[in-house]
């Protein structure tokens, strides 16, 4: 059986996003002289930029809802998935893209900095705003 293509999500296949966007919300608010807990984190999960920048304003009246958002999104850094089967899926011709709700910018600066970018020929983005 001869495959055209795979697709690969970026959130918890390619990237443990959500343990890293976990440290990243703690990071952000130890920055920002607040305390972000599990329960918060874990409100924010699959919502859009929008959402979370509402929520980041309901639970921390006062708060640069903005600045903070921006700030654990800049923390935020992929951790690097081996390339095997990427490697393996260029050699054999089957072409990839990687799938996501992020942001096209996140996704590709994850890609980039754990050095898979080139391993994909396509971003597919699906985001809630």
């Amino acid at each position: 059986m001869k495959f055209a293509g795979a697709i690969f999500d970026q959130d918890g296949l390619l990237f443990d996003t959500e343990t890293i966007y976990g440290k990243c919300w703690k990071k952000a608010g130890e920055e920002f002289g607040i305390a972000v807990t599990d329960a918060y984190h874990a409100s924010l999960c699959g919502r859009g930029r929008r959402e979370v920048i509402e929520r980041a304003r309901e639970t921390f009246p006062g708060l640069d809802a903005e600045a903070f958002v921006e700030r654990a999104l800049q923390l935020s850094a992929a951790m690097q998935l081996s390339g095997e089967i990427l490697r393996s899926c260029r050699e054999c011709g089957i072409g990839t893209a990687v799938a996501s709700s992020s942001t096209r910018s996140c996704v590709e600066h994850n890609l980039s900095v754990s050095g898979l970018i080139d391993y994909f020929d396509a971003v597919v983005i699906s985001m809630l705003l």
